[in-house]
């Protein structure tokens, strides 16, 4: 994995869905690996556009099936604060949602805590990020 393409996946482990953070702005990359839950179509997402921050809820992996939601930052720089959380939202939004969750109280909140503290475990290169077996080491 090229250092502009940075993949990490978290495993909640008590919810059905696989969380991805990307890093990077390569839509070609991501669809290698992933692509839309239910349809199998390509996942878009425009890299020319003005956000910092974008959230896909119904992602597959290609090479697992795994269901999961990706997290999209087109670089370090982009992942501030704000921005995290505001991701971080649409993440437990996509989860309760696929649960059939009702929102609030100390679930909501430890679910969004531990949204927050894996973005931010990729912001910081705190984990190895995953390496798919196609991807030679550059």
């Amino acid at each position: 994995m090229s250092k502009k393409n940075l993949l990490y996946e978290y495993d909640p482990v008590i919810y059905p869905r696989l969380l991805w953070v990307y890093i990077g702005s390569d839509e070609d990359y991501i669809n290698r690996y992933f692509h839309e839950n239910g349809s199998g179509k390509r996942l878009s997402f425009e890299t020319n556009s003005e956000w910092d921050g974008l959230t896909l809820t119904e992602v597959v992996r290609n090479d697992t099936n795994m269901v999961g939601i990706l997290v999209i930052f087109h670089n370090k720089a982009d992942m501030r604060m704000g921005v995290v959380c505001h991701e971080a939202s649409h993440v437990v939004d996509g989860i309760e949602n696929a649960i059939g969750m009702k929102h609030g109280d100390e679930p909501s909140a430890y679910l969004f805590e531990w949204v927050c503290k894996s973005i931010n475990l990729a912001r910081l290169g705190s984990c190895e990020p995953l390496k798919f077996q196609d991807e030679s080491e550059k």
